[in-house]
């Protein structure tokens, strides 16, 4: 399995308080499913990343 290599310095999960939301986005948006990360296609294009946008391209 293939992880995001921005996941362990990844600012998003710094601040989530709930380990198990953690733990299901990390499944779904920074293991294999990178690629799908609203937050990785930002930093990929070089703009900055809000910080309170979610990996499902939510804003929390």
């Amino acid at each position: 399995m293939s992880e995001c290599p921005n996941l362990e310095k990844c600012p998003f999960f710094k601040n989530l308080s709930l380990a198990s939301t953690a733990e299901v986005l990390k499944n779904n948006y920074c293991r294999d499913n990178f690629e799908n990360c609203a937050r990785k296609k930002i930093k990929d294009s070089g703009e900055p990343v809000p910080e309170n946008l979610w990996p499902n391209g939510k804003m929390g």
